[in-house]
């Protein structure tokens, strides 16, 4: 099992990196998904129409704004209400280079504040590197998530692939949630053909884990972070089909293990269509009609915006959240997307100038889901 904890005995360099990291990445930085289609959007120069209202315009907005916001106590939604546990996915673009080089950064503490302002107990992760670089910076982006938040933050990355590449996994709080049986979803990875590679054509399996809340009587579910092929190529559009239609097989084994039919599998399913095929909006049309035939039944969870990522200036809506669909933990009838895509209402902007934090953290947002934290089956 890969896990990353903080890292003590790396104070020190703790401090260079982090005085490295809080400048945003430059123009030009890589960006990891390829075009897709796009929300209509009003004019590029102007914030969407909710965001005087919203305080992610304000966490999202630059890194002192987000300081002094939740120091002052300010939560995505209020934060989780007595009784309820928070999960959430985020797709945090190369994390911690920002690019598939070495030559930009997370900025990494205004990450750990925007991660305390989500309030989530568990977050899927997607695009994160497990070099000794990618160690240090979870050291630096942990200390300063308790110093905002409290608890005992770590994280949990998928075994296979190289340290340079793309991984998912899982940021959680040790003081509310325990990670269990943690293990490779090869199954989430279009491309593999079995357990013994997962990581098959250099893409990314599923990371699974039991989640246990330590609350007494609460909640406890399989949990599974992916991260499916990206392109509009037919090639990518079969290996992301091959991932849906493996939603059964997933449930299956998971369900051998634990015993517990609960299931939620969230990330970036690069729901982006394909060229000569069909659109986005028809290849999430077509994953809730798989995942509703996929047993034991899944819902795919709507948004309350259809936008959680940003491509040359227009959202589109790749990250998705599948949820088994008699999980009596599941309450919301939506879930909700935070991060600049809030900020904005899913509104473009001019690509020559993007946001602050589409550049120092991600092109993607957040997208959180709250559920009872009671263990009802």
């Amino acid at each position: 099992m890969r896990q990353r904890l903080p890292l003590r005995f790396y104070f020190s360099v703790m401090s260079l990196a982090l005085a490295a990291c809080t400048q945003p990445s430059p123009d030009g930085a890589a960006r990891s998904d390829a075009p897709r289609s796009a929300l209509p959007s009003a004019d590029s120069g102007t914030a969407g129409g909710n965001d005087a209202d919203d305080q992610s315009s304000v966490a999202f907005a630059s890194p002192a704004a987000c300081d002094d916001a939740v120091r002052s106590g300010a939560r995505f939604e209020g934060g989780p209400r007595d009784g309820e546990l928070r999960v959430a996915t985020w797709n945090i673009r190369w994390f911690p280079d920002g690019t598939p080089r070495e030559d930009a950064g997370t900025d990494l503490n205004w990450l750990a504040c925007t991660l305390a302002y989500l309030d989530a107990d568990v977050v899927a992760l997607q695009e994160i590197k497990a070099t000794a670089a990618a160690d240090v910076a979870w050291a630096v982006v942990t200390d300063a998530l308790a110093d905002y938040a409290g608890g005992d933050w770590r994280v949990d990355l998928q075994d296979c692939g190289g340290e340079g590449q793309q991984h998912t996994g899982f940021l959680y709080n040790a003081d509310r949630v325990r990670l269990e049986r943690t293990s490779d979803a090869w199954e989430m990875n279009g491309a593999s053909l079995g357990p013994t590679d997962p990581c098959a054509g250099n893409l990314r399996p599923g990371r699974a884990a039991y989640v246990r809340s330590l609350t007494e009587g609460g909640a406890d579910f399989s949990l599974v972070s992916v991260h499916l092929d990206s392109g509009r190529n037919e090639k990518d559009f079969r290996t992301r089909q091959e991932a849906y239609d493996r939603l059964e097989g997933l449930f299956s084994r998971l369900f051998a293990a634990e015993r517990d039919r609960d299931l939620i599998v969230m990330g970036d399913f690069n729901t982006m269509g394909a060229d000569g095929i069909m659109e986005g909006p028809s290849e999430i049309e077509a994953l809730a009609k798989v995942a509703a035939n996929e047993a034991p039944g899944f819902v795919l969870m709507p948004t309350d915006i259809p936008c959680t990522e940003y491509y040359r200036g227009q959202c589109g809506a790749l990250d998705q959240i599948v949820v088994a669909s008699d999980m009596a933990e599941r309450e919301a009838r939506l879930a909700s997307v935070s991060g600049i895509c809030a900020a904005r209402n899913g509104e473009r902007f001019p690509e020559a100038s993007p946001p602050a934090a589409y550049e120092a953290l991600s092109d993607h947002c957040p997208v959180v889901l709250d559920l009872a934290d009671q263990d009802r089956d």
